[in-house]
């Protein structure tokens, strides 16, 4: 996943939302958000390569969501970040306990930003390339730099969904229209193609690019609603799943 806002307790009607897009590699095996059959109440996509994932929900309102950070001379290192995600998904631990434990092995990872919550409680942003931190309310934006980085498809981003919080809610259809812009901006004359291509918001390349839009709102009522929508290498719709559920104490 490439970019990630998130409104925490912003607006009176839904405390969370969170709109995520990710990009990866077309080739990579990948199976679309549904029910895990082994952890009942969670949804997310599925790694099929490392067996993680970059997104999950549960019906507690647990959160957990991971963004790699970009950097061309990082070494691979043996652990997946897909697996902070479904470690957290599964565990019991609280957010701040979860990052806590995170910390001490977080270079056994490759360049990473950790978002873990839940509804109502403590979030925590945690990466082994910034300095973590409890997220008070607010507006958050996660791509592949460091958390609420100035890069343009990240402040646009949180600009146009703090719009979207002050307007009429019950259109989930504009919230996917932020993930969707795939308007690039003008960078520096050296910059080759492939930097130009990720400067969108929804990155479309033949190889790499934006493979699914997710949208999550957990409302005031008690209830949620989990989104994906999925995309080919053109760019084009290549399916879509739906969640609605009740939140779970």
């Amino acid at each position: 996943m490439c970019l990630l806002v998130l409104a925490l307790n912003q607006s009176p009607q839904y405390p969370l939302v969170l709109i995520a897009n990710r990009d990866e590699l077309h080739q990579r095996p990948t199976a679309p958000a549904d029910y895990w059959p082994e952890h009942k109440g969670v949804i997310g996509g599925r790694d099929l390569v490392r067996g993680g994932t970059w997104l999950a929900v549960d019906q507690m309102g647990r959160v957990g969501a991971v963004t790699n950070f970009r950097d061309p001379h990082q070494q691979e290192q043996p652990r997946s970040r897909g697996d902070l995600v479904t470690d957290f998904i599964q565990s019991n631990n609280a957010a701040e306990v979860f990052s806590q434990a995170v910390a001490q092995r977080q270079q056994t990872y490759a360049g990473f930003n950790l978002l873990v919550g839940q509804v109502d409680q403590a979030f925590h942003y945690r990466s082994n390339r910034d300095e973590s931190q409890l997220l008070a309310a607010g507006v958050y934006g996660i791509s592949n730099g460091v958390l609420d980085n100035d890069w343009p498809k990240v402040t646009r981003s949180k600009a146009r969904l703090q719009r979207w919080l002050q307007q009429d809610q019950d259109d989930r259809h504009e919230l996917f229209e932020i993930l969707a812009d795939r308007r690039q901006t003008e960078s520096d004359e050296n910059a080759d193609e492939w930097t130009q291509a990720l400067t969108a918001t929804f990155v479309v390349n033949p190889s790499y690019g934006t493979r699914a839009s997710t949208c999550i709102l957990f409302s005031a009522n008690g209830q949620a609603v989990f989104e994906e929508r999925r995309f080919d290498a053109a760019g084009k719709s290549a399916g879509s799943s739906c969640f609605e559920f009740a939140l779970t104490p």
